[in-house]
C-alpha cells in the first residue's frame, strides 16, 4: 500500500483510465444486446423477473459468442488473468 503523498505512476493513471473506458463502453455493448424495443421503463419492469432473467441471459451469451468468435484461446485466457487482477482490486 502506498502512502497519500507518494506519486502515481503514469502506468497507473493510464490503467486507471482504460479500465473505465473498456467497462464503460462493454456496458453500453451489453444494454444494446437486450434492447427492449422501445419499452418504457415502466412496460418493460411490468414483465417482471423473467424479462431480467432473459436479458442476463441475452448478455452472456452475446459476450461469450463474442469473446469466442473474436479471439484466441490465449487472449481469453490474458483476459481471465486480468479479470483476476481487477477482482483483486475491488476486493481490497
Amino acid at each position: 500500500m502506498t502512502s497519500p503523498d507518494t506519486a502515481v505512476s503514469a502506468s497507473a493513471v493510464r490503467a486507471a483510465h482504460e479500465v473505465r473506458t473498456v467497462i464503460g463502453r462493454l456496458r453500453r455493448r451489453l444494454k444494446e444486446t437486450y434492447d427492449t424495443e422501445g419499452l418504457t421503463p415502466s412496460q418493460t419492469s411490468s414483465t417482471g423477473q423473467a424479462f431480467r432473467e432473459d436479458k442476463r441471459r441475452a448478455s452472456v451469451e452475446w459476450l461469450a459468442r463474442s469473446l469466442q468468435q473474436r479471439y484466441t484461446e490465449r487472449e481469453r485466457q490474458a483476459m481471465l488473468e486480468a479479470l483476476a487482477l481487477l477482482n483483486r482490486l475491488v476486493e481490497s
